[in-house]
């Protein structure tokens, strides 16, 4: 799930426990006091990848491995290929293609395929 007040994303068990905590990537030229990480979504891969939108704050979707090592991270506020538009929704098919959801004026749900 994500917490866009506590600024992470916590994967926990049908439980409740928490396994593993994703907070503030480490971007120094995306993130630092004044430009904030608030995740709006994540969704796991097939492979177990963990994806998460940055859609609050710098328009960002990050990728982690199972155990929430950093794998790449891309976006950027804008309309040109690779950025987006408060990314608020994601999902990953079986062929690893992403979908991610903008919250645009007129909405878009762009299509990232696997290179």
């Amino acid at each position: 799930m994500t917490d866009t007040k506590r600024e992470l994303m916590v994967k926990m068990t049908m439980d409740g426990e928490s396994v593993l905590t994703i907070e503030t990537p480490e971007l120094p030229s995306v993130y630092d006091s004044e430009r904030k990480f608030i995740p709006t979504d994540v969704c796991v891969a097939p492979n177990g990848d963990i994806y998460v939108t940055d859609g609050y704050g710098q328009h960002w979707i990050h990728q982690y491995d199972a155990k929430g090592v950093p794998i790449r991270s891309w976006g950027g506020k804008g309309s040109e290929p690779g950025q987006m538009i408060c990314p608020h929704g994601i999902c990953v098919d079986s062929q690893h293609n992403v979908y991610v959801a903008e919250w645009t004026q007129f909405g878009r749900i762009t299509k990232l395929a696997r290179k």
